[in-house]
């Protein structure tokens, strides 16, 4: 809980359109944050590759587009406050990439920061990543022998100040 705020983490509403109409669903996030509440849906994508963030990009937009459908489908009794549509991306690159460096990793952090925000006034992107991303976590799961390292990740969230729920 943090000061002036409050939140409940998924909560069950109904849709109110779609094929699925009357049925229920879970929503992400009820946020308030002092005088101001959101309604947050939130999407995760990781990317296995560094050295094409117009890939990221496209794929978040579409996860961004996504939740922003589904707030919108969302019935007017379990909407709170604005509605904000999140994407966390997780680069999950393969372990032992060549291209896999310190600068590589936080050059396309930066680009990818950079190409979500300079078309979309109402987009925020914060992204942190390792100083040494050789010593990023590492899956021990195997999947087809490959091993992923996750050197870091970016929060992307998509509001604005006057889009207001459907009536």
């Amino acid at each position: 809980m943090i000061r002036s705020g409050w939140s409940l983490e998924e909560f069950t509403g109904k849709r109110r359109k779609g094929r699925r109409a009357n049925s229920s669903g879970k929503g992400d996030l009820w946020l308030g944050v002092g005088n101001t509440e959101y309604t947050i849906e939130a999407k995760v994508t990781w990317p296995t590759q560094v050295s094409d963030v117009t890939r990221w990009k496209k794929t978040v937009n579409g996860k961004l587009s996504k939740a922003s459908n589904q707030l919108s489908a969302l019935e007017s009794t379990y909407r709170c406050g604005k509605p904000a549509a999140v994407c966390y991306v997780v680069p999950a690159i393969p372990s032992g990439n060549k291209k896999l460096t310190n600068k590589t990793f936080s050059t396309a952090m930066r680009q990818f920061a950079k190409a979500m925000t300079e078309t979309n006034a109402h987009t925020e992107v914060t992204a942190c990543w390792l100083n040494n991303v050789m010593n990023a976590p590492k899956d021990l799961t195997s999947k087809l022998g490959k091993r992923y390292v996750y050197p870091g990740i970016a929060v992307v969230i998509r509001y604005r100040d006057i889009w207001k729920f459907p009536a």
